[in-house]
């Protein structure tokens, strides 16, 4: 089973691959989570500090309403006394995660 696949930041897609010699923020690790769970991971800018991350959860709902969406994420970062700098890693429901690599199986070339 896949449980980790790959947001083409540059194609607007899923892979199953990544070109190795890409600049690293073309891909965003996308992996196989519990079903109806979100998971952004951000690395966040504090105290001048740049190595840390922040990961933020959502269930479907929260995830699909924007104003949700943005405030949770401004709070999150006001609680945290951080910044983002790049999201670097996402975990998406299995259900969706599973239709997206089904796609991307079949329709190698595809947009999802």
């Amino acid at each position: 089973m896949i449980n980790t696949m790959y947001y083409d930041a540059f194609a607007n897609e899923y892979t199953l691959e990544i070109d190795p010699y890409a600049p690293p923020e073309r891909y965003v690790a996308t992996h196989r989570g519990p079903h109806g769970i979100y998971i952004e991971k951000w690395r966040v800018k504090k105290d001048g500090r740049t190595d840390l991350f922040l990961e933020i959860a959502f269930d479907t709902s929260e995830y699909y309403d924007r104003f949700y969406h943005e405030e949770k994420v401004k709070l999150m970062c006001e609680e945290n006394g951080c910044e983002l700098i790049e999201l670097c890693d996402f975990t998406i429901p299995c259900e969706k995660f599973d239709q997206y690599v089904e796609r991307v199986g079949h329709f190698n070339d595809t947009n999802i």
